[in-house]
């Protein structure tokens, strides 16, 4: 439930009255929907599988009180399955960009090709770099 709904119910009943209730409350909590209804309004609980609990009972003056809270967050659905497995192979690790060569590509062509590969990236990111600042130059400004 993303709305904020409620239902309040406070009054007096004879006591089979109330076993009835209690009954028909746990009856509806074991079936995990339990729906309250007074009225034409209601609400609709869906427990969770954690659940936390507080319960008072208290004798003052003639007075016998027993206080129970249920209280749980609605679960999150998946959206999506999880994606995973599990092998005794280790992965291939991802390719290392550098500027527009990738590691694959520079440690597969041998130490010659990775130094005129390093030299074109060292060479495109300079020129990127010059594009960038020539393009935050107040119009008019001298080169």
């Amino acid at each position: 439930m993303s709305d904020k709904s409620g239902i309040s119910v406070k009054g007096s009943m004879d006591f089979k009255s109330v076993t009835n209730f209690l009954e028909d409350l746990v009856k509806s909590f074991k079936e995990k929907t339990v729906v309250v209804q007074r009225g034409t309004e209601f609400v609709t609980l869906k427990p969770a599988e954690s659940i936390e609990l507080e319960l008072e009972a208290a004798v003052k003056k003639g007075k016998q009180k027993l206080t129970l809270e249920l209280e749980w967050r609605e679960e999150i659905q998946a959206e999506e399955e999880l994606s995973f497995r599990v092998t005794s192979t280790e992965p291939e690790p991802a390719p290392v960009v550098l500027g527009d060569v990738s590691c694959a590509t520079v440690c597969a062509d041998g130490p010659e090709a990775s130094q005129q590969a390093m030299e074109k990236a060292a060479e495109a990111s300079a020129k990127a770099a010059e594009k960038k600042a020539e393009e935050k130059k107040p119009a008019g400004a001298k080169k």
